[in-house]
């Protein structure tokens, strides 16, 4: 349930953000990109960690409109699509994390917290790392870029859970 909350949330900024720009012409196309590539980004990640979970999985990527008696019967199969198979599903992770590649924003040390070209990559070399879709030139070439915005793996596994180097 959480792993789909989560998906709903995401929805709700791709499935609004065009709605949202068209209300406030301030916003720019920058913006526009960074916000649709960082909900692309979270809703990868759940749906990679669905499809790692159960495999298959239900895959809701539009908004529910509101429920009523008259519309129950349309809506049910919206409210509880069919499972779809993994490499269908992989197939849109491939798609968004593309866009978010390109579009998310750059990294940026003083906030972690944003779904950067960086993590973009980073899914994406792992989505391509599966069996289901596995390309290790396509693993290389997002691992690559990766290394290429300052990052690099940690020689030590305990530096990874560490807060600063005084903690391994």
């Amino acid at each position: 349930d959480w792993y789909q909350t989560q998906v709903s949330n995401c929805n709700n900024i791709i499935c609004n953000i065009d709605r949202i720009k068209e209300a406030d012409p301030s916003m720019t196309d920058k913006e526009y990109s960074e916000w649709k590539s960082e909900a692309y980004c979270w809703r990868a990640w759940n749906l990679f960690q669905m499809s790692y979970i159960w495999g298959d999985i239900p895959v809701q990527n539009k908004l529910l409109p509101p429920i009523t008696d008259e519309n129950v019967e349309e809506v049910y199969f919206d409210m509880y699509p069919p499972r779809v198979p993994k490499e269908e599903v992989f197939d849109q992770l491939i798609e968004e994390l593309t866009f978010a590649c390109q579009y998310a924003p750059d990294l940026d040390p003083a906030n972690k917290y944003l779904f950067s070209k960086a993590f973009a990559h980073g899914l994406l070399a792992r989505v391509y790392a599966e069996k289901t879709r596995r390309d290790w030139n396509k693993v290389i070439e997002n691992c690559e870029a990766v290394e290429a915005m300052n990052l690099k793996l940690v020689d030590d596994y305990g530096q990874m859970w560490a807060y600063d180097e005084n903690d391994v």
